[in-house]
């Protein structure tokens, strides 16, 4: 057996009795092999079986009783063990677990290797668990809704494309007049490689006085779109409370609070480039922009037996082994959230029937106006393939 360790453990009666377990960790990974009869290990382990039935054989005390309660111990320790848990710890394997109301009671700030069912989750609808999270100031902010985001490119559609169309190095622009008696200007800025076009799936474009839907109908057809607006004498990148980066079906916004935003002929040196990476990463880092990542953000109420705790979960993957940016996106994606989180906490049974979760937690301290909120949070843990 792979990745085993012995622990002692004190049984009802106070006698200690030896455990092996299958290690909840990923170091050094854990499972069973079947080794082969001419195994040097085999072989020396046969060879030293013989000699305890041989010594067995010839004692006077082979017929001594077992104590009364051996096969309760042992039956105990079986159910214990075979209680396995659903998550796997990706580090600091050497912690041993702590109880929850042990945790309630102790200092902060301080980490834990917990064992324990989920109680309850919040919320209920999974989608709403997608939040958009400042790696930098550390903020949370709701994704915006659609109607959200059509009155901003709406209200920034109404001015249209300035009457002197402003112009980029690095790209081919044209202005087109649509809507209602074509009273609309809109400004496409095509970003060139060479002072030459590149195939639509391979072109970066700049949309001015576009509108939701416009948007949605181009990015299907072309490598990204970045929505613009003329000021002065430069074109700048719209409102951070919209996207700075559509790509397909996927959003990219950016932290308005740490964010220094630049012209857009910042991304001339990302253009000259041989190969030019036009990731929503390095579009970023050029135009100055600090991105926000989509994270999960869960509260789990957790009982191991001695008490319940609420623990926080902020995790863009690395829990659930699913990328939180594309939940909104794949129905595939939103039933595997489904299936795990109804086995994690089953409907309709009992919490003695839910599946044991292994975790780390870390119990800090949050500002909330001018007092200090005391919070867990889990982290170094992930779901096993369930």
């Amino acid at each position: 057996m792979y990745n085993v360790h012995v622990k002692t453990h004190s049984s009802e009666n106070g006698r200690d009795v030896i455990q092996f377990l299958l290690h909840g960790g990923t170091g050094h990974g854990r499972g069973i092999a079947v080794l082969p009869e001419n195994h040097p290990e085999i072989i020396e382990l046969k060879s030293f079986l013989d000699t305890i039935d041989m010594a067995l054989s010839e004692s006077p005390e082979r017929a001594s009783p077992e104590p009364e309660n051996s096969y309760t111990i042992l039956g105990s320790c079986v159910e214990r063990c075979q209680q396995l848990s659903v998550t796997v710890l990706t580090d600091h394997q050497h912690f041993d677990a702590t109880t929850l109301n042990t945790i309630r009671m102790s200092n902060i700030p301080q980490n834990y290797r917990i064992r324990a069912r989920l109680l309850k989750f919040e919320p209920k609808k999974l989608c709403q668990s997608v939040k958009l999270h400042c790696p930098q100031c550390n903020s949370l902010q709701e994704i915006p809704e659609r109607t959200e985001l059509d009155s901003i490119l709406q209200e920034a559609s109404a001015t249209g494309s300035d009457s002197n169309l402003q112009s980029i190095s690095f790209c081919n622009s044209v202005v087109w007049r649509v809507g209602d008696q074509e009273q609309r200007r809109v400004a496409f800025h095509f970003v060139t490689h060479g002072e030459l076009l590149q195939d639509p799936e391979d072109t970066l474009v700049f949309l001015e006085g576009v509108t939701l839907n416009e948007i949605l109908r181009f990015t299907s057809k072309f490598k990204g779109i970045i929505p613009v607006t003329s000021k002065e004498d430069s074109v700048a990148l719209l409102d951070l409370s919209v996207p700075y980066f559509w790509e397909g079906d996927m959003q990219y916004y950016g932290c308005k609070h740490c964010s220094k935003p630049k012209a857009m002929e910042s991304l001339g040196s990302l253009a000259s480039k041989q190969n030019p990476s036009w990731e929503h990463t390095s579009i970023a880092q050029e135009l100055g922009i600090v991105p926000l990542e989509y994270v999960f953000v869960m509260k789990f109420t957790l009982d191991d037996g001695t008490g319940t705790l609420d623990v926080y979960l902020l995790d863009n993957k690395k829990f659930f082994r699913i990328p939180a940016s594309e939940v909104l996106i794949n129905n595939t994606y939103q039933e595997k959230m489904e299936i795990i989180m109804s086995r994690l906490c089953p409907a309709s049974r009992t919490l003695d029937d839910f599946p044991w979760l292994e975790c780390f937690i870390k119990s800090y301290y949050v500002r909330d106006g001018t007092e200090k909120r005391l919070c867990y949070r889990i982290f170094d843990t992930t779901i096993e393939n369930i």
